[in-house]
């Protein structure tokens, strides 16, 4: 995986480059040497060397150094998979249980497919769960099965109201994907609905990089454009879809997500969407 360019380096990044079973492999010790059980570990490790191998590093493995966090400190439900809170037609509650993002996202995405492939069409929505990754890894497993995959999430607060200055909403991500041939999908969109991700901060300081690009859009405590990575918080984008989790899920909204780093047990908090509806 090689590092892209620094935009103002405090000291050259050092590349290693890794095959990418290798790679998954170590996330999946890594995640196993925690207690995960194997098949969860894979699933996580898989879905983020798959953001890797797109080039989307936002979202791959420099994710593990956050979960791995938040298993040492309690903050998930190892041993979970969540479960059906109910089904109803063409839509499915699912609660997550505070286990592993990606493992309630598998889970989800496997009930979105059964529904839609007997109905033409599915809601599946997950609340009480964790970070799940990119988007893409679930919007594309729906386009393999032949279907048009939409797949939506909240995310802690770190976008300030328009004139504001005090991270309310989330970056929200939106993922889009439709089916092609060959079992690939033919157009996929996966986008947060900031200027970028919140994780491209992180990736910038994997990279030792002091100062990020104005266009990303970052504010300081006072409210002004910064390219200091210390500002963090992100001018308000054109989509703003947050209160879906209160809505539908149940879950905590607006600035009553959790940010990462700071996790308890009682109080998980992403919520995801995920929809499925047949091209033909």
């Amino acid at each position: 995986m090689p590092a892209s360019p620094a935009s103002s380096p405090a000291a050259d990044p050092v590349t290693i480059t890794l095959q990418a079973e290798t790679l998954a492999g170590f996330c999946r010790q890594l995640l196993q040497s925690l207690g995960v059980a194997e098949a969860h570990a894979r699933i996580v490790a898989d879905s983020l060397v798959a953001a890797n191998l797109r080039g989307v590093d936002s979202h791959g493995v420099q994710m593990l150094a956050t979960y791995i966090q938040q298993l040492r400190a309690g903050g998930i439900n190892v041993p979970a998979a969540g479960r059906v809170v109910r089904e109803d037609g063409v839509c499915l509650r699912y609660h997550g249980d505070n286990g592993l993002g990606q493992v309630v996202a598998d889970r989800c995405t496997d009930h979105s497919i059964r529904i839609a492939r007997a109905l033409g069409v599915s809601v599946v929505v997950a609340s009480h769960s964790n970070h799940f990754g990119a988007g893409a890894w679930w919007g594309e497993k729906l386009a393999r099965a032949g279907f048009i995959g939409i797949v939506m999430s909240n995310a802690c607060p770190a976008v300030a109201p328009w004139q504001g200055k005090t991270p309310i909403l989330g970056t929200n991500p939106l993922c889009v994907a439709v089916p092609g041939t060959g079992g690939k999908s033919r157009w996929l969109l996966d986008m947060a609905t900031t200027t970028v991700a919140l994780g491209k901060l992180t990736h910038a300081g994997h990279l030792n990089q002091t100062k990020i690009p104005a266009s990303w859009g970052f504010l300081d405590a006072n409210g002004q454009p910064t390219q200091f990575r210390n500002g963090q918080v992100f001018r308000p984008g054109t989509v703003v879809r947050d209160n879906a989790g209160r809505i539908i899920g149940g879950d905590p909204y607006l600035n009553n997500i959790i940010p990462r780093g700071e996790w308890s047990r009682n109080a998980p908090a992403f919520l995801k969407i995920l929809n499925a509806v047949d091209r033909s």
